[in-house]
């Protein structure tokens, strides 16, 4: 295979994928890796290099006023060598070699065994799927290839969290001294990161995490999440309560916190958890990080030789999430093992400290989380060399366990809460949802409510047997629970979307509209009704409800990819392009939003006011693209 690269990222990517010595010619850029030089050089330049950035600046100019290449290429040289792979680019004809150049001196010299990659990206992100393209173009082992490119991701992520560190005002302490002193408006912790800076690295944390991780679409789950998470902060000491809550569609055990308000929890932790209070303590710890504001200390005590380690509360989470490897995740952490320990044990300790009275302060049992620090013990123990992910960013001490039982020594648990029903519910919600063989979850089921028929278990059976596409028997077992619990949103709006599922229109319609009346404009029920009425081809009603909910929820993607489909079975295409763009935005994917916008700006034609909005936004969005590509 030979291989001739116009482009330095291009040989970059190439040498990256194992195929260096397969590179036979270059640009007269290419410098890296080393010994190239006896690689040939293909292009040079038409200009004088050696004069000041405004000199060189004219004749550029110049050059392009006459619609001309600013490189030349040494079409006989490259003829001599006749490729099997041309690697360039077609974004600027400044950076490289112009794209249609290329393109007719293969066509004419060349001819078809030559194949051209151009690379094209227009974001970090899309960097990825450019190397995935040249590694699928050169036939290199696609497990290899991945490997590759998620070890990368790892390393651009945590120099992208260094660089943000590294620009803030470190106010370093000496570090000798192991006493915690807790944050207070306007302290040193402010002057080291302040809340603006907090709250862009979570913006940017959370971009990854909308683009790279798989997210649970659950309206019911996000809802009783949602509303968790601001009750127990009603008892915290976080000051900012808006939180950004991801719902990471993965079973197995880990949660986390990140700067700006950011709350990730995985499937796995309903799973691992017996019940609300046990659940609610590790999001009590959570939001101790954030009230307590670990990062900005993080960062406050680091030296400038371990600033590293002050990534470790955001990126190692990010890092997992973003490769798709489950033990990517150990890198952070095992830095921080060898470097700080001490120091990450103190926060460890800080937040179940604070997170302990908060858990008490919010009604629920005392010994809630000293039992799910032992369930997680439990789990490190059959777990063997590959403990949960939470007790990775989160190292968990046979201390830690006996401090959560002590600390609850002397509280009484009259009158607390360990459980709830709703909790049971989404519980089991998720153990149907992680099972990918539904006969087997029927089983597991029916074994459970044979043992303990709860409320909890039999729900879990009726959506087994949904899943079995058992219809009659899921709405019989849900309606005895109604008949206990007529008024359970949960329960009802259950049956409204197996109703849907089996094309029950109007007995849906009618069953979600009476709960509408004693909970109006609940999330899931109005996802819902849209959804039903989307199914009776009711497009009108069926969009109005999502505007709705887009009034108190406008940040979630999720609505704006309903709305979308809303709109597209509606034949309403300028707002199908508009609602699509607004969720790549969302997703940090400002490239695609441009396209949908630029769509929809084709078929405006004479609408004045909707091209005028329009062409507002893409101006707003090609000024953001340019900001993040340093033009």
């Amino acid at each position: 295979m030979k291989i001739v690269t116009l482009i330095p990222s291009a040989t970059e990517i190439v040498a990256f994928l194992g195929q260096k010595e397969s590179i036979i010619g270059r640009s007269h850029e290419c410098d890296f890796p080393k010994d190239l030089s006896k690689i040939v050089k293909l292009t040079e330049p038409k200009i004088n290099v050696e004069g000041t950035s405004g000199e060189i600046h004219k004749q550029i100019e110049v050059i392009l006023e006459k619609s001309l290449s600013v490189y030349k290429v040494h079409v006989d040289k490259l003829k001599k060598l006749n490729p099997d792979f041309i690697v360039t680019q077609s974004h600027c004809e400044v950076c490289a070699v112009s794209f249609s150049e290329v393109e007719n001196i293969t066509k004419e010299h060349l001819g078809k065994n030559t194949k051209i990659i151009s690379l094209q990206p227009n974001k970090l992100l899309e960097v990825f799927d450019d190397i995935r393209r040249v590694a699928k173009s050169l036939n290199v082992d696609n497990d290899h290839n991945n490997e590759l490119i998620n070890n990368l991701k790892m390393k651009i992520f945590l120099c992208i969290i260094s660089v943000l560190i590294l620009t803030v005002n470190v106010n370093g302490q000496d570090g000798t001294s192991n006493e915690i002193i807790l944050p207070e408006l306007g302290d040193r912790v402010s002057g080291a990161v302040s809340a603006a800076q907090e709250k862009a690295i979570g913006e940017m944390f959370l971009e990854q995490i909308y683009s790279q991780a798989p997210l649970i679409s659950d309206p019911l789950l996000f809802e009783y999440t949602e509303h968790l998470i601001y009750r127990l902060s009603e008892y915290s000491q976080v000051s900012d309560r808006y939180f950004n809550i991801l719902l990471i569609d993965d079973d197995s055990l880990n949660a986390f916190a990140a700067p700006g308000g950011v709350i990730g929890i995985n499937g796995g932790l309903f799973l691992n958890a017996d019940n609300e209070g046990q659940f609610s303590s590790v999001l009590a710890h959570e939001l101790a990080h954030l009230s307590q504001r670990h990062f900005a200390r993080n960062v406050l005590k680091s030296k400038d030789s371990n600033l590293a380690s002050a990534l470790v509360m955001v990126s190692s989470i990010a890092i997992a999430l973003i490769s798709n490897n489950p033990n990517a995740i150990s890198v952070g952490p095992a830095f921080l093992q060898s470097q700080n320990l001490r120091y990450s044990r103190l926060f460890e300790r800080e937040a179940d400290r604070v997170g302990f009275a908060n858990l008490v302060k919010a009604g629920y049992n005392p010994k809630s989380m000293g039992e799910m620090f032992e369930n997680m013990n439990e789990l490190r123990r059959l777990s063997g060399d590959l403990p949960p992910e939470f007790l990775l960013t989160h190292p968990l001490s046979s201390s830690r366990i006996s401090d959560a039982f002590n600390s609850a020594e002397g509280i009484s648990e009259e009158g607390t809460k360990k459980d709830s029903l709703e909790f049971g519910l989404m519980k089991a919600r998720l153990e149907v949802y992680y099972e990918n063989i539904p006969s087997n979850s029927l089983r597991f089921f029916q074994s459970k409510v044979n043992d303990d028929p709860s409320d909890a278990n039999i729900y879990g059976l009726a959506l087994a047997h949904n899943k079995n596409n058992n219809f009659e028997k899921s709405i019989e077992l849900l309606n005895k629970l109604i008949q206990k619990y007529p008024k359970n949103l949960v329960i009802n709006t259950t049956k409204v979307d197996i109703l849907l599922s089996y094309n029950k229109l109007n007995e849906a319609l009618i069953l979600v509209n009476k709960f509408l009346e004693i909970s109006p404009k609940n999330y899931p029920l109005s996802i819902s009704k849209s959804k039903v009425l989307l199914a009776m081809e009711r497009y009108f009603e069926s969009e109005e409800i999502i505007r709705e909910q887009l009034l108190r929820k406008n940040d979630d993607p999720e609505l704006w990819l309903l709305l979308s489909e809303i709109q597209r079975n509606s034949q309403n295409i300028i707002g199908y392009h508009q609602s699509r763009a607004e969720y790549f935005i969302l997703l940090g994917q400002d490239d695609r939003a441009l396209n949908q916008l630029e769509f929809a700006l084709q078929l405006t034609q004479n609408n004045f006011q909707v091209s005028e909005s329009l062409m507002n936004k893409i101006v707003e969005i090609k000024k953001n693209l340019n900001n993040s590509r340093g033009l």
